[in-house]
């Protein structure tokens, strides 16, 4: 029976560890992600009084990005998003149709962010 001996486990397994708490403390390219999506989603938004495009926000954090719309003034930026079924409204899906057409981006900005991280730790 033949033997097999590997060398490297400990050091591979700390490099894992180390790549994975790097991918999920992301937030400069979830910022950058935010930003992007946002810009796009207010541009979308239809514009009666520009209160809605104004109101458009993101929060970063390390392991996520969301983006917002609305505030105390614009309390219908649900209602625009989604629609209201009870009342006749298709919604406009401003923030969605952002999503969906930067969703290549977002993939490729995630894509690079591992690479860069396999690069680093050597685990080619």
């Amino acid at each position: 029976m033949a033997e097999v001996t590997v060398v490297g486990i400990k050091e591979t397994e700390r490099a894992l560890e180390s790549l994975v708490k790097d991918i999920q403390n992301s937030q400069s390219v979830n910022k950058e992600l935010g930003s992007i999506i946002s810009k796009q989603a207010s541009a979308l938004a239809p514009i009666k009084s520009g209160d809605l495009a104004k109101s458009i926000r993101y929060e970063a954090q390390n392991n996520k990005v969301q983006i917002y719309a609305g505030n105390e003034r614009v309390t219908y930026a649900p209602i625009i998003e989604y629609g209201w079924q009870a009342g006749g409204r298709e919604g406009k899906r401003f923030i969605g149709r952002a999503v969906e057409t930067n969703i290549k981006t977002v993939v490729k900005k995630y894509e690079d962010t591992v690479e860069a991280g396999i690069k680093k730790y050597n685990l080619q």
